[in-house]
């Protein structure tokens, strides 16, 4: 046999090993949402909840309350499989009652988990603006910084409407780490506690534990001269054990008020300072996510807002535009984005997809993170999109 000829044949073999990877990968997601189909249709209700309460630790004051909470487990369920039914192929999310908020209303998830919509005031103006640095033919077909030293570990917010500043600080974190700092955790405590940023108009701002905007807490750590580390300034206010006032510039009105405890507002300590910032930018001009795409792989992980309002029952797969709103005003969450690529189903169907760091623990989703389709502006990943800049 001549040399060309070995050499196509080698050819042809590594193009048949490649399929044989996709086809496995692909049979193997659908037998995951076979498997969690399954569960749901034929496990009694009964075992499904001893089940969730026994992975999250759930303990109720009362067996009256359980039984109330079980009767909201049983109308979920019945919410989970409606979602399921939409789905329209394997590669989309599939819902289920295995995760944290699945004995939550949806009231009270959007109250307890989710924030105000904080969103139809004015934005706030970037400070500076960002050019994709290179053409986006060269970005690689998939890349995730968690693999590149730029993303912390998964967080537990609790039940309270922190996102905002754990998607700030997740992007400051990264930010921090690219510019040849130190990846470790920064002060999500101190942006709760200190930042009582409003726009001029005072119609939107950020609200402690109430909610808030992402590029609002970068410009806070940018007046403010710095932010701490988590471990000078731990978080405290997810499982209740500290209670801050309101942030000074607060408005009460917007943000609402409630019992506070004095002793835990804020006390910043400028001695402490991990990293100071020059400002931030807006990302993926126009809603384009090639662009977005090409400035996650140049810039590091990038804070977002959407509506996630789905998300309380997601288990794994990729959320489409079918579960949720790209409606700028319907964003209700804000998270971090830290990687893209593509997944194949059995068939060979692509979606492309964007991976996001949540804040709602390791017993979310995949260990804490979920995916969303890409291209698509899907759950209006696109609409705020941020990132701060690092001051050197």
């Amino acid at each position: 046999m001549t040399m060309r000829g070995t050499s196509v044949l080698t050819i042809l073999a590594i193009l048949a090993a490649a399929t044989n990877v996709l086809a496995s990968e692909g049979m193997e997601q659908r037998l995951k949402v076979e498997q969690a189909e399954r569960e749901l249709q034929d496990t009694d209700p009964v075992v499904l909840f001893n089940a969730f309460v026994d992975r999250h630790g759930k303990v109720y004051e009362s067996e009256a309350e359980k039984a109330r909470r079980y009767g909201i487990f049983r109308e979920n369920l019945d919410k989970v499989k409606a979602l399921n039914e939409r789905r329209e192929g394997d590669n989309d999310a599939v819902f289920g009652v295995s995760g944290p908020f699945s004995d939550m209303t949806a009231g009270e998830f959007k109250s307890k988990v989710l924030m105000k919509n904080l969103f139809e005031g004015e934005k706030p103006k970037p400070t500076h603006e960002l050019e994709v640095s290179a053409d986006v033919e060269d970005v690689p077909a998939e890349f995730d910084w968690t693999s590149h030293g730029a993303v912390t570990r998964v967080k537990q917010q609790g039940a309270v409407g922190t996102c905002w500043a754990f998607s700030a600080v997740g992007n400051i974190e990264g930010q921090l780490a690219l510019s040849g700092g130190k990846l470790e955790d920064l002060a999500v405590e101190q942006v709760v506690d200190c930042d009582g940023t409003m726009f001029p108009k005072n119609d939107t701002g950020d609200c402690g534990l109430h909610g808030g905007y992402p590029a609002y807490a970068y410009d806070y750590v940018l007046r403010q001269g710095g932010i701490e580390t988590d471990k000078d300034y731990p978080y405290c206010i997810g499982d209740l054990s500290c209670l801050p006032c309101p942030p000074s510039g607060s408005n009460a009105t917007i943000c609402g008020h409630g019992d506070c405890n004095k002793k835990d507002n804020c006390h910043f300590d400028d001695s402490k300072v991990a990293t100071k910032l020059a400002g931030w930018a807006e990302l993926a001009p126009g809603k384009n996510e090639t662009i977005m795409t090409a400035q996650l792989y140049q810039q590091g992980p990038i804070s977002i807002a959407i509506d996630a309002r789905t998300l309380q029952f997601y288990m794994f797969g990729i959320v489409s535009p079918l579960f949720c709103s790209s409606n700028p005003n319907e964003a209700d969450h804000a998270v971090l984005v830290t990687g893209y690529g593509t997944q194949k189903d059995v068939l060979g169907q692509e979606t492309p997809f964007w991976d996001v760091k949540n804040s709602w623990g390791v017993l979310f989703g995949f260990d804490g993170y979920f995916k969303l389709r890409r291209f698509s502006n899907t759950c209006g990943v696109a609409n705020f999109a941020t990132t701060a800049l690092i001051n050197h």
